[in-house]
């Protein structure tokens, strides 16, 4: 049994955590706002650690924890830190695990696929490398530290934090407004008022979304076989952090379902099937 730990909201899905539907990220702030935001992350792309696991047929539940005190409650989990903050602080993100059965605890989602790949020998490897003539094309697209993928989280999460914050708990929801605020430099009300942003916020994610699908096409053209993920037949870590940006249920998702023939909705609905929450 292994447990999954993810932030608890009343969103569709029940997890906040873009990054955790991965392993199924986001840090303590979980603040993509804008790209100066960047280093905050911990980023390991959304909904993924969740499809993983299900992927893998990995039998998990999911414990919930608040986002107001993450720190506290992953100190008594015993849960490490991620990183250290520059001012020399602890840093703790979800998604995390506890697998019962080796007694292993490790936070990070990159670090939790690898381990699920080796521990879980037998089961789908999400790190491996399905296609060799287009791993070279890949890396470069993924490294440092999501390239790809954030492109997609930037300011599609802006423009659902409305919904984002009416999906928290009181506290937590007052402390995730704060964080907000203070990355985007104006008060929240402000914030929803100003068309003008949020016209360059749409205008700045349908441009992410074309250079993806553009990417996409690139990918499909330069792999040597066929199939529906970016390798071929085979699912693999790429295809669950592009994947992990977007969702359904919400109006900016159905805004973007309508671009690029559909792409999005298509790839929705192949991973689909490992979504079920344990």
């Amino acid at each position: 049994m292994i447990i999954l730990y993810d932030f608890s909201t009343s969103l569709p899905g029940k997890g906040l955590s873009l990054f955790v539907w991965r392993v199924r990220y986001v840090d303590q702030y979980l603040t993509p706002i804008v790209r100066r935001a960047h280093h905050d992350y911990t980023l390991s792309p959304p909904y993924s650690h969740r499809w993983a696991l299900n992927i893998k047929g990995l039998e998990h539940r999911t414990e919930w924890l608040k986002y107001a005190t993450i720190e506290q409650q992953m100190k008594e989990l015993g849960v490490p830190h991620t990183k250290i903050r520059p001012d020399g602080t602890e840093h703790y993100t979800v998604p995390a695990i506890h697998d019962l059965s080796t007694n292993t605890i490790l936070s990070d989602s990159h670090n939790i696929i690898e381990y699920l790949d080796k521990a879980y020998s037998d089961t789908p490897q999400l790190c491996a490398v399905a296609d060799e003539a287009i791993d070279d094309f890949i890396k470069p697209a993924f490294e440092p530290n999501w390239g790809l993928p954030l492109s997609l989280v930037d300011s599609q999460w802006c423009l659902r934090i409305r919904e984002i914050l009416d999906g928290l708990e009181e506290e937590s929801a007052r402390r995730y407004r704060g964080n907000f605020e203070r990355e985007v430099g104006m008060p929240l009300r402000d914030f929803l008022e100003d068309k003008e942003r949020h016209e360059l916020l749409w205008t700045e994610t349908r441009e992410a979304f074309r250079k993806i699908d553009a990417w996409l096409k690139e990918a499909e053209g330069r792999r040597s076989s066929e199939g529906q993920w970016i390798q071929g037949n085979e699912v693999k870590l790429p295809d669950l952090s592009l994947i992990s940006a977007r969702g359904e249920d919400n109006d900016v998702w159905k805004r973007i379902a309508g671009w690029d023939g559909g792409r999005w909705v298509r790839l929705w609905e192949q991973i689909k099937p490992y979504s079920i929450v344990h």
